[in-house]
């Protein structure tokens, strides 16, 4: 990957995406599948997190860009299909 390159990781699965250590995505959106959803980012110890309850396949975070790096990553409860985030590269 590269500065300026589009960032879409599922995450079904998985609720941690910890980018390697010279790497920063700016997170712009978070989709979910069929249940509630808390996503944010963590340190390995503290999550930060919002909510969201999904009624259908969707998109929620709209407005909610923060950086994802190797010490403030990403977090996502929901591990099952259709989940995940999608940002950009930029750094």
């Amino acid at each position: 990957m590269a500065v300026g390159d589009p960032v879409n990781v599922n995450m079904s699965g998985v609720t941690y995406y910890q980018p390697a250590a010279t790497v920063v995505i700016m997170h712009f959106k978070t989709y979910s599948s069929l249940v509630a959803t808390y996503y944010g980012f963590t340190d390995g110890t503290l999550i930060t997190q919002n909510h969201h309850t999904a009624g259908d396949y969707d998109g929620v975070g709209l407005g909610a860009k923060f950086p994802i790096t190797n010490t403030n990553y990403y977090y996502n409860n929901n591990t099952g299909s259709w989940s995940g985030f999608a940002g950009i590269q930029i750094q």
